[in-house]
């Protein structure tokens, strides 16, 4: 099975068929919806997981968010479905740039942006798009990153560039960040193992590239960092944000008590209070579904 089938068959008996019947896999996309909610949305949340991650990283976020009208849209970026044909690897702008023309079938609502680790260059670079094409999103929020220095992204190029796969992969395990799947195994391990070096390196490419070009990478939507006071990966955060100052001009800061790095999963309903906390006029009372 791929995550595509999962996602796209919830019911245990429809997802029985499709395994029973062998059909074909959807045609492929990176956009899949993670929550109905009951009329038209008041906000959709695009979310860009972590390194190595996928789009089900976000289901607890859009469960929380679906009782408040907040449609929640997982991004799944290709090479990374451990059930699915091999697919390319691709750089940031490209991912981007794929993820904006799928989102002209979502237009209507406001759009927010939500980019997790390195998931925070695409976010960034989608950001961009939206504003050149004149429909910018309403809100962009960068979760469990800090901004780094050209050192310090090559350290971190180096670093993964170094570990194996299956090192990578029990990393993410120990820290959490792989919770879905038995990532050890070693099929998948090649997977996650790739998927996350990619990540890592292309994300660290991508800022290199603002780094040294800023007005060329710059957003005017309000970008909001959001960090977990309990994870070493982004530790004084705040000390570091003049490092990002070239890329955007409404950038600001917002630190969770504890959560670790992948708290959109273990602290779901503080982190959809952030979301509907930074834009309240979206924010919409429902009963808990």
């Amino acid at each position: 099975m791929s995550l595509r089938q999962v996602l796209a068959h919830p019911v245990l008996s429809e997802l029985a068929a499709v395994i029973d019947e062998r059909r074909p896999l959807p045609a492929r996309r990176l956009l899949h919806s993670l929550s109905e909610v009951d009329s038209d949305p008041v906000a959709t949340l695009v979310c860009f997981p972590h390194a190595g991650g996928n789009s089900v990283n976000f289901q607890q976020l859009a469960r929380e968010l679906r009782a408040h009208g907040v449609q929640v849209l997982g991004v799944e970026p290709p090479g990374h479905d451990l059930g699915a044909e091999p697919a390319e690897l691709t750089t940031v702008d490209a991912f981007a740039e794929a993820v904006c023309a799928e989102l002209r079938d979502h237009r209507g609502a406001p759009l927010l942006v939500w980019g997790h680790s390195t998931g925070a260059a695409p976010a960034l670079a989608l950001a961009r798009l939206l504003e050149d094409e004149g429909a910018p999103a309403h809100h962009v929020f960068l979760g469990a990153i800090r901004p780094a220095t050209e050192d310090q992204l090559r350290a971190e190029d180096i670093r993964v560039t170094v570990l194996g796969d299956r090192e990578l992969v029990t990393a993410m395990l120990e820290d959490s960040g792989y919770i879905e799947v038995d990532g050890l195994k070693p099929e998948r391990a090649r997977v996650v193992g790739a998927a996350y070096r990619h990540d890592v390196r292309s994300a660290g490419e991508f800022f290199r590239g603002a780094l040294r070009s800023p007005l060329a990478h710059r957003v005017d939507t309000p970008v909001e960092l959001v960090v977990a006071a309990d994870d070493p990966h982004t530790s004084e955060a705040g000390r570091h944000l003049s490092a990002w100052a070239g890329l955007t001009r409404r950038l600001s800061l917002r630190e969770l008590a504890e959560g670790g790095h992948y708290f959109p999963s273990s602290r779901a309903t503080e982190v959809a209070g952030v979301v509907l906390g930074a834009c309240p006029h979206l924010s919409r009372t429902r009963s808990p579904v």
